[in-house]
Parts: structure tokens; sequence; C-alpha cells
């Protein structure tokens, strides 16, 4: 009852473990030659209203602790101004941050490579409500959760949750990292109608 996509990667996996126990001599056939991959199902994310995402933004003056509504907003900011993927999200450091220049530089991306991206006025502000209430800590990452530690990925959903709840969507489809860089980029192609635009400014080869 498992989806395509699940069965493919069993089939992955068997596949390389039947070819190492061949290389080492514990099998004399590949036993996994005759299994066909499924056929993976494309995935086809839809992009967050502008709608959505306002009331997600006003969601974040509800917060009951001034400092957790301030990261919640630096947060939003960030995913839907600038599209970066949730590992490039959590790794930014404060000399990340150049806000005179209005832009973030040297962020490391996927494939160990380096960008540098404009800033929105919007998360320019964000950014910096975030750096007046972001605790007195021994490290330079920008984000910090509870006890002032870097945030992590479960930090990061928990907080996204939070905003889900406070925005009144919680019966609603629950929204992670990628669904805000879907829309960065979704964004950007409507406005501009040009695909290669929106490719570079998400980071695409």
């Amino acid at each position: 009852n498992h989806a395509p996509n699940s069965h493919a990667a069993c089939v992955c996996a068997l596949r390389h473990f039947a070819r190492r126990l061949l290389e080492e001599g514990w099998l004399l056939v590949d036993i996994c030659k005759s299994i066909k991959t499924p056929k993976r199902s494309r995935r086809r994310r839809e992009y967050m209203p502008d709608e959505e995402i306002t009331q997600y933004f006003h969601a974040c003056r509800r917060f009951r602790d001034d400092r957790r509504g301030a990261l919640a907003k630096a947060v939003l900011s960030i995913l839907t101004y600038t599209g970066l993927r949730r590992a490039e999200v959590l790794s930014l450091r404060t000399v990340n941050l150049d806000l005179p220049r209005k832009r973030l530089v040297n962020i490391l991306c996927k494939g160990s490579k380096y960008r540098t991206l404009p800033l929105h006025d919007t998360c320019i502000m964000a950014l910096r409500e975030w750096l007046q209430a972001r605790p007195q800590v021994d490290h330079d990452h920008l984000l910090t959760g509870k006890g002032g530690m870097r945030l992590g990925v479960d930090g990061l959903y928990n907080l996204l949750d939070e905003i889900r709840t406070l925005a009144d969507r919680k019966e609603e489809k629950v929204r992670r990292p990628h669904d805000f860089r879907h829309s960065f980029g979704s964004r950007i192609y409507r406005k501009t109608g040009n695909l290669e635009l929106a490719r570079e400014a998400l980071g695409h080869d």
C-alpha cells in the first residue's frame, strides 16, 4: 500500500546491497537484477497564496513571548523573500548579514557553492528586530531557539506549526520550508514570466 516512490527507494537500496554482496563473493548472481523499479510519481507542489502568507505574518504578532514572535517573523521573512532551502536557512550566521547593502553574503548552498542574495525591505526590518531581541550567546548562528541554542530542524518545524496555529490554519495543510521556497520561485515566474530568472533566484544551475 506504499507509494511508488517508497517502493523505488526500497528497490534501490536492495540493488546496492545485492551488488555489494556479489562483489564480495557472498552471492554468485545478482538476485535483484530482475526486479523492476516502479515508475516514480512526480510530485506537483502548489504555491502558497499571498493571502495565506500574509496571515502567517500577522500571526507573528500573537506570540505571548516577544522574542519568540521576533524569531518567527525573521524566519518567515527569510523563507518568503529569499527562497533559501531549509539547511541554508538554519546555517545562516550573523556574518552573512550585510544589512547596509541589503543583502546576504557568502551563503553556503547546495553543491558547496557560495551565493549572495538581495534582501527585501520587509526582510531587513524583520532581521533588525530579531537582532535586537536575539539573546546574548557564545555562537554566531543567526537563528536561536529555546535556551539560546542554535535553531535546528525540529525547532524550525515546531515554530512553523506554532505560526500556523496562531494564524487559525491548524486544520489546513501543514507548511514546510520547501513550500515557501516553491512559492518564492512561483511568485517570481508569475511576475516576470522568465523561467531562467526564477531558476537563478532559486540557485539552480
